[in-house]
């Protein structure tokens, strides 16, 4: 058994509670804001921006994954961030707790599959959720789709060959957070272990222009871009 405590208990309805805002707050603020949007998202969009051309393979592909990914992640600095902001008036947190909670899940925050990480957890952990299976279930189709993706535009010896996604890789790998993240290596393992098939044709990809600076609300064409508080 995980616990002793059951329904019932003098302690459950508390442990439950605790759980649930527990739940809440560290899916929230340091799975979703802090590692996911904070730190994944912004490393591959800058190494993207830094290290590859615009006609490469690997920008074209990243590209619909990361579309304005940087205007995203602006805005939740500006509103969820500051004191009195929706993260600090939506939690019980002080501000100097708000704020020592974010910078400990960036500090301790590592890359890891979700194979691994439902695996590493054990017994009792959350393997045995609705969601884990549908987790394991997502990561299966993402490898696929990789898998694919990288059939069709690449090869092992060109991949190891190529300067650009070296240069990806390292950046990625260098930044804060990235810990754990597998070498480049592994990409053309995952090319040699994909069964061979006949070749097709190679994907349509739309052209890509080399990113244009732009003011914040062009978007809103001609309009004033709203002001966050």
């Amino acid at each position: 058994m995980c616990s002793s405590d059951l329904p019932g208990d003098s302690a459950w309805d508390h442990a439950a509670w605790a759980w649930r805002s527990s739940t809440l707050v560290a899916g929230t603020l340091v799975d979703h804001l802090a590692r996911l949007h904070w730190l994944l998202a912004n490393h591959v969009v800058s190494a993207a921006r830094v290290t590859l051309s615009p006609e490469h393979w690997l920008a074209r592909w990243l590209a619909p994954f990361t579309f304005r990914t940087a205007t995203i992640n602006v805005a939740a600095v500006e509103s969820l961030l500051p004191e009195y902001g929706l993260a600090h008036r939506g939690t019980a947190f002080t501000y100097p707790g708000l704020v020592g909670l974010l910078r400990e899940a960036v500090d301790t925050a590592r890359w890891e599959s979700i194979p691994n990480w439902l695996d590493r957890k054990g017994p009792c952990g959350p393997g045995d959720f609705p969601w884990a299976h549908d987790a394991r279930a997502l990561w299966s189709v993402v490898t696929a789709f990789v898998e694919d993706y990288l059939g069709r535009v690449t090869s092992p010896a060109a991949l190891a060959a190529d300067p650009e996604v070296a240069a990806f890789h390292a950046a990625l790998a260098g930044s804060p957070g990235m810990a754990g993240l597998p070498p480049v290596e592994r990409l053309g393992e995952i090319l040699e272990r994909r069964p061979r098939r006949r070749p097709r044709a190679p994907l349509a990809l739309p052209h890509l222009r080399p990113p244009q600076p732009r003011d914040r609300g062009q978007h809103l064409r001609g309009r004033a871009a709203p002001t966050l508080a």
